[in-house]
């Protein structure tokens, strides 16, 4: 496992400054190790489903929306899939789940824009059925 020196570090390299500029960030990234030694224990820093929900919907932080009328609204403007992970003696990430309630679970959400469906499939509007292809 790598060192918070080594990710400031690389940081360094990514954006300029000296390694103290990044160091708390990366202290900070790796505090999460101490309960989930998996590589993916950085993600789980990030767990405000309704703040990525709200950015991706475009809606305010004042507006007072469900989860699910946030997830509704995102979904309107592209597609957005629920990621699961699996780690048994190997690693395997679906977007439909896994039959193992212990090994198993969300780890996040897979997300594409209109525009790129459309750039993609060479597409001037985006219907259901290439809404389910995509």
């Amino acid at each position: 496992m790598a060192h918070p020196l080594h990710h400031a570090e690389s940081s360094v390299r990514k954006f300029g400054g000296v390694p103290d500029d990044y160091q708390h960030v990366h202290d900070w990234f790796d505090t999460s190790e101490e309960h989930l030694a998996i590589f993916t224990h950085r993600a789980h820093q990030f767990d405000s489903l309704e703040a990525f929900l709200r950015d991706l919907a475009d809606v305010s932080d004042q507006s007072d929306l469900s989860l699910d009328q946030l997830r509704e609204r995102a979904h309107r403007k592209g597609g957005l899939l629920t990621v699961f992970f699996y780690n048994h003696f190997g690693f395997a990430m679906n977007t439909i789940g896994f039959h193992c309630p212990w090994d198993s679970g969300q780890v996040g959400y897979v997300y594409v824009t209109l525009e790129a469906v459309r750039k993609e499939f060479g597409a001037k509007r985006v219907t259901k059925a290439l809404r389910e292809k995509a």
